[in-house]
């Protein structure tokens, strides 16, 4: 992304945010939460690319989340404020993923929404029926593929080994001071 492109984006999103017609940007979502999370995120990362857009981004920042209070302030029951919190986006991340994610903890101060949190919290969480879904260990196994390194790769029988880089066994001392 280029200067010139960032700065059109965030005039877009201020422009549309300040729009209180139907321009507004989030006229037709059906998860304001988590679309101004989306939206603070981009922002947050154009903020790290262009440093000096750090006040423009902040102010643009606040604009949406005033937005997205006032929004969550008006909702009338808890399985409303559940559903804007636990919906997944196409990342499989939901809303209260987000909000950790980018320290907006202040979309958390409705009671509505501590109180899921704290339900969460105490564990009565539907996690789908699947026990898998909240292991840990499912996790590192299936969710952490990117950085999993493979010593086949280099370790193959063609290759000479470098004995320097393989040291001794941790026990090999025991051993020999054993075997005597």
């Amino acid at each position: 992304m280029r200067f010139e492109q960032a700065q059109d984006f965030i005039q877009i999103i201020e422009t549309a945010a300040n729009d209180a017609s139907r321009g507004n940007i989030f006229i037709r979502s059906l998860n304001v939460v988590k679309s101004a999370c989306l939206i603070i995120e981009l922002l947050t990362k154009v903020k790290r690319r262009f440093g000096f857009m750090d006040r423009r981004v902040q102010e643009t920042q606040a604009i949406i989340m005033k937005i997205a209070l006032e929004y969550m302030s008006e909702v009338t029951t808890e399985e409303e404020m559940r559903y804007l919190l636990l919906e997944k986006d196409l990342d499989n991340r939901d809303a209260l993923n987000m909000i950790y994610d980018n320290n907006l903890i202040e979309l958390l101060q409705n009671p509505f929404a501590s109180n899921i949190c704290a339900q969460i919290w105490a564990s009565p969480y539907n996690n789908s029926d699947s026990l898998a879904a909240v292991s840990t260990n499912h996790n590192l196994l299936f969710n952490y593929n990117h950085c999993r390194y493979d010593w086949e790769t280099q370790l193959r029988f063609y290759q000479r080994k470098d004995l320097d880089r393989m040291g001794c066994h941790n026990y090999q001392f025991q051993v020999w001071r054993n075997s005597g």
